[in-house]
């Protein structure tokens, strides 16, 4: 793999018609092992299209959308999301872990 590639994988949930908005949970794996500390820090990230966009997220709200995870490109990973409500707002939760590679 060339080292700028660059990919990520989107979990959309609570999405509306003809994918119009949804909430969307992305993982780049080739940030979590980055020299540049600042792109391990958006290892995983979290958007509401259209109207909270990761570029919106990311200048009125840094950091709080995206954090690192020690991601490992090619590595089996597991990731749990917890979707509820409480009485103030939605909660969104997300639990990841790289597990080694099946043989």
């Amino acid at each position: 793999m060339p080292p700028d590639s660059r990919g990520f994988i989107g979990v959309s949930f609570r999405t509306g018609a003809h994918g119009t908005w949804s909430d969307v949970f992305y993982l780049r794996p080739t940030n979590g092992r980055a020299d540049d500390q600042l792109r391990r820090n958006h290892a995983v990230q979290y958007v509401s299209d259209p109207e909270f966009s990761w570029s919106r997220l990311r200048q009125e709200s840094p950091g709080v959308y995206e954090s690192y995870v020690d991601l490992e490109p090619g590595a089996w990973t597991s990731m749990r999301i917890e979707v509820g409500r409480d009485d103030r707002a939605p909660l969104c939760q997300w639990r990841i872990a790289t597990m080694p590679r099946h043989q």
